[in-house]
């Protein structure tokens, strides 16, 4: 095996050292990767079992509603301001 990762790597013109390097840092990315999702997940499941969690999600759904009960705000754009303002407010129209 070792022969022939010699032979490869003289093939692509690089050090052998430089091709473990990449290995490494491509081990070590996926290794920091399972971890951190791991620990999402760990995170994840603490939550979901919360007692409060209800209270936390309608909180957020409740902050985060620009205009509470109007439905999709995009959807309910007023076309009656000049298309200056609007387009500076809600973007470019169509």
């Amino acid at each position: 095996m070792k022969a022939e990762f010699m032979a490869a790597a003289e093939t692509e013109n690089k050090p052998a050292a430089e091709v473990l390097r990449g290995f490494m840092r491509a081990y070590v990315g996926r290794t920091r990767r399972k971890r951190s999702a791991a620990e999402a997940r760990r995170q994840s499941r603490l939550i979901a079992h919360s007692a409060d969690e209800a209270e936390v999600m309608n909180w957020i759904r409740d902050v985060g509603d620009p205009l509470p009960g109007r439905g999709d705000f995009m959807a309910k754009r007023p076309m009656n301001v000049p298309p200056v303002e609007r387009d500076l407010f809600f973007g470019k129209h169509r």
